[in-house]
């Protein structure tokens, strides 16, 4: 029952949040037209930039939602667990608006080296709070297991998005201001009616115990939110600063690729796997879904990763202009630092759930570390390509570290060997194809990569099938 209901609810929860994502690919063509590769670059460093602002001045304690949620003794208290955080959200949100607005001149020079960016920092910081307690009424939709109501949601928000991007980018010509405006304007319309949805159910209240309780246990995990948007998002600035907003631009584009993975196979699984896991985990029999789990999401992640690495070349010639074609190059390598991370972020349970949340924030720290050492290493000889190179190799380094170290804490016996062996021969025979299959007749250097895909599907399949058996596999693909 538990499968099913993981498989049913990330089914829908991939549909909504693919709907939701798609709106940057399918408009990729008009994007290209009416933005730069400088503009991309401007928009990647304004989402990162407020991306952090929000893990700090909005106070976001959606992390340790569900761990607070089922802990929570009665319906009253598990209704404060929600309207705390929401409380402390909007407070501390309203005071970072007006300082970013206040400093907006200042922090315009030293992002983008001059004050013209500075009116769009101040319109921006406002999905410092739009965007925390969207995130709420998320968690309270899974928590409250209703995918449905939020793919409908979602319908709605990518209806407003197109809508208003193409007249603020494509009619008013207004390029990354336009952006700005259709960004925070459709996330804030469907925010209020998530928080609609979630005080109408909690009302409006706050427990300074709650509060206290949820401070301590997510300061660490803020620590690691630094550390985690540094390893995703610090190349942008080391290529704004050591080179220019055009290289920032292709690596933005070359990680919205990249991301693919995380929205289509790891983002909706992990919706509903971090509510069952904490869920599960009282159980006598939790270590078999566990492993289980873990063996097959690493597997689709796998080919997700090899069906992008390979392909995304030929998406991007035909989708993008000419100024953005050479972003594919660094796309393999990013694509298998998301694989290494999110193995990472699945054996973060076994500190979260022990309440050792600080040794996440010291593996953060000392990846972070690695990092700027890859950076000065690998970026003035490879560039933009230096920056994933360097990526990939943290990611690898996190991942056996927190591995080893969820050991000492709890260990899930979760065997990862296997799964590790098919990562990195998929990985392998990635970043070889796309480096020697490289030739002018396109159609052919095509059909060698899909050979190769087709060879890994297949028996990735077999895998499945003898591990659970083919009734049981068609059983879990109606359920969901």
């Amino acid at each position: 029952m538990i499968k099913n209901k993981i498989i049913g609810a990330s089914v829908i929860y991939a549909i909504s949040s693919v709907m939701i994502q798609l709106v940057g690919f399918l408009m990729l063509p008009i994007y290209t037209r009416y933005l730069t590769p400088e503009d991309y670059g401007v928009i990647g460093i304004l989402v990162a930039t407020f991306s952090l602002s929000q893990l700090f001045f909005a106070m976001s304690f959606t992390t340790g939602l569900p761990r607070f949620y089922f802990k929570a003794k009665d319906e009253a208290e598990r209704c404060l667990v929600f309207s705390t955080p929401i409380m402390s959200t909007v407070m501390s949100s309203i005071v970072a608006v007006l300082l970013i607005s206040y400093f907006s001149d200042g922090l315009s020079k030293v992002l983008f080296g001059d004050l013209s960016k500075s009116n769009i920092l101040a319109i921006y910081s406002l999905s410092i709070l739009i965007n925390t307690l969207h995130d709420y009424g998320i968690d309270f939709l899974r928590i409250r297991n209703r995918p449905y109501l939020y793919l409908l949601i979602s319908i709605i928000q990518l209806s407003l998005q197109v809508a208003l991007n193409l007249y603020f980018i494509v009619y008013q010509e207004l390029g990354v201001e336009g952006f700005v405006y259709g960004s925070v304007t459709s996330l804030a319309v469907v925010m209020v009616t998530l928080i609609y949805i979630v005080i109408k159910h909690t009302g409006i209240g706050f427990k300074k115990s709650i509060f206290i309780d949820m401070l301590r246990f997510h300061w660490p995990i803020w620590l690691s939110g630094l550390g985690g948007m540094y390893l995703g998002s610090s190349g942008l600035y080391y290529l704004r600063w050591l080179s220019s907003l055009t290289d920032a631009g292709l690596y933005t584009l070359a990680m919205k690729f990249s991301m693919i993975l995380s929205i289509l196979v790891w983002i909706p699984f992990m919706m509903q796997w971090e509510v069952t896991s904490f869920e599960s985990y009282n159980s006598n029999n939790h270590r078999p879904l566990f492993n289980n789990t873990f063996f097959s999401i690493m597997l689709l992640m796998s080919l997700g990763a090899l069906g992008i690495g390979l392909f995304s070349e030929y998406v991007i010639y035909f989708m993008a202009s000419e100024q953005f074609h050479d972003a594919y190059i660094a796309i393999p390598f990013l694509v298998y630092a998301v694989c290494f991370s999110s193995m990472a972020d699945f054996f973060n349970f076994s500190y979260m759930a022990s309440g050792h949340t600080k040794k996440i924030s010291a593996l953060m720290f000392y990846t972070a570390v690695v990092l700027t050492v890859l950076y000065v290493m690998l970026v003035p000889v490879y560039g933009f390509v230096g920056i994933a190179l360097s990526a990939l190799l943290a990611q690898i380094f996190r991942f056996v570290f927190t591995y080893l170290g969820s050991l000492s804490c709890i260990d899930l016996k979760v065997k990862v060997s296997f799964p590790l062996f098919f990562l990195l021969s998929t990985g392998f025979v990635c970043i070889t194809l796309t480096k020697y299959t490289d030739v002018d007749n396109k159609i052919y250097e095509f059909y060698i990569r899909a050979a190769f895909y087709l060879v890994f599907v297949l028996y990735a399949s077999v895998l499945l099938v003898r591990r659970f058996g083919l009734k049981k596999i068609l059983e879990l693909v109606r359920a969901g």
